[in-house]
């Protein structure tokens, strides 16, 4: 859902697929704020001419980040070459699309990424960029959020000032992994 849009209970949903006869059912309830805070889980209805099955459709107005990654992934692995996709689903911005390449890092607690692009030179540079109206960077934290900070998410983005965190909804290889922390790194220039 888009917190801007004037159709933000009113989502298109769509299903990709190779088989043309495959059909959509949405059995929607009415989407209300309270429903989305609170994880209710739609009904959606994938059929064909012989068979069906019913998935969930969770609403959510936070942001949705997906890293994409190509490697069989060991604990604690450095520098996989990663892409990200960032959809911004914050009030008011202008940018609601971030896509960059990266590395990631991948350690006990956090997952860390740095972004980068090619230069015109075809030199890799870090792309320091303002991901959810945050201070510019090229280096970014993930910390998994435990159940007792996601019920209470919403108290926690209104009371924020330093924009320095935001909450994102997480996936990897576009399989969900939950709701994290996101921040920026701050490198100390005095070293």
């Amino acid at each position: 859902m888009v917190n801007d849009s004037k159709n933000k209970y009113n989502p298109k949903v769509t299903y990709k697929t190779a088989n043309k006869n495959v059909k959509i059912a949405v059995l929607l309830d009415e989407i209300t704020d309270e429903k989305v805070k609170s994880n209710y889980k739609f009904k959606i209805m994938i059929y064909n001419e012989t068979e069906y099955h019913i998935y969930n459709l969770v609403c959510t107005d936070l942001p949705l980040l997906n890293i994409k990654y190509n490697e069989n992934l060991e604990d604690k692995q450095k520098n996989i070459p990663i892409e990200i996709y960032l959809f911004n689903n914050l009030s008011n911005t202008t940018n609601k699309i971030t896509i960059s390449s990266g590395k990631l890092i991948i350690n006990d607690e956090n997952l860390l990424f740095s972004l980068n692009k090619m230069s015109p030179g075809k030199n890799i540079r870090d792309n320091k960029i303002s991901i959810l109206n945050m201070k510019p960077n090229s280096e970014y934290i993930l910390t998994a959020v435990t159940n007792n900070e996601a019920a209470n998410i919403e108290e926690i983005e209104n009371t924020k000032r330093d924009h320095k965190n935001h909450h994102v909804e997480l996936f990897i290889n576009n399989e969900y992994r939950g709701i994290y922390s996101l921040g920026y790194i701050i490198k100390n220039e005095n070293k």
